[in-house]
């Protein structure tokens, strides 16, 4: 019975911890800001060809962000993969 305790105790502590994130300025602006391809590709654990291919089937927003370099935003980066 102590043992259900500690896990409903846990679960509630987790569920209060994301709440707070959803709602805390300072961790939607760090959601938001752009990183580069290969930042990108870290977070969402795949390769930058394969973000690459994802950007180009719509799974993920790239930004381009001048002639020659691109970007991802952290939130973007940090979705469910499709294909994973």
């Amino acid at each position: 019975m102590l043992c259900c305790a500690l896990r409903i105790k846990c679960v509630e502590d987790t569920m209060s911890t994301l709440a707070r994130f959803e709602t805390d300025p300072e961790h939607e602006k760090w959601l938001d800001e752009i990183v580069t391809l290969p930042e990108g590709a870290y977070l969402r654990k795949v390769s930058v060809d394969t973000l690459k291919r994802e950007g180009k089937r719509g799974n993920v927003a790239i930004l381009e962000l001048s002639a020659r370099r691109r970007g991802i935003t952290r939130r973007e980066a940090l979705k469910k993969s499709s294909t994973t």
